[in-house]
């Protein structure tokens, strides 16, 4: 597909657009699943059954059934800790102000996240976000995951513009340096201030 000159940014979303969880339900959640504070995102997200839901292997009705096991909890427990999960998440608002200039100046603002099917759902239900996002790409929908190329490859295509003109956000090296190889501007992204400063000058250039 022949692309266009529109500028684009594509932005991971846990360490970019979501930043972190307020800390009492942070640590309501680690009680609930009987895991250590401070490791919930991790404890969700790197077992084998959330890698397979990652890649859209298996379904979330079965994902939620192995997790009910996993922890030990059952279903009802599951779908409160998922629906707090979500309401607890802390939003990077001074990025949704830059984002919100960006799309004013012509900007495409795409997501491209490793994230189950059921969360690509519960991300889109998200109207602070959705409001400035054109696209949401998820792993999980995608039947494969960052750091990988073949969602990279994906993800260009559903944009429908050049490498060239993507600059790719994330908060983990190794997916900005696939972007990198492919020909995209890439940001290993750390800091809000230093990360919106950087996107201004993209945008400028």
């Amino acid at each position: 597909m022949m692309g266009s000159n529109r500028k684009t940014l594509l932005l991971d979303f846990g360490g970019v657009l979501s930043l972190d969880f307020d800390s009492e339900s942070k640590s309501t959640l680690c009680a609930m699943l009987n895991i250590e504070n401070g490791a919930l995102v991790e404890s969700l997200f790197a077992n084998d059954h959330s890698r397979l839901a990652l890649v859209g292997a298996i379904s979330d009705s079965e994902l939620w059934d192995r997790l009910c096991g996993h922890f030990g909890v059952d279903r009802s427990t599951m779908d409160f800790v998922w629906d707090m999960f979500w309401r607890s998440q802390i939003i990077n608002d001074e990025l949704l102000v830059l984002l919100d200039e960006c799309r004013k100046r012509g900007v495409n603002v795409s997501v491209l996240s490793n994230m189950w099917c059921c969360g690509g759902t519960r991300m889109r239900s998200l109207t602070r976000l959705t409001r400035l996002i054109d696209q949401i790409i998820i792993s999980g929908e995608e039947y494969c995951r960052k750091p990988g190329r073949e969602i990279f490859d994906i993800a260009i295509s559903r944009l429908g513009c050049f490498p060239e003109d993507i600059l790719f956000v994330d908060d983990d090296a190794r997916n900005v340096s696939v972007a990198l190889s492919l020909s995209m501007s890439g940001l290993v992204f750390n800091d809000t201030r230093q990360g919106n400063a950087f996107i201004e000058q993209w945008i400028r250039r």
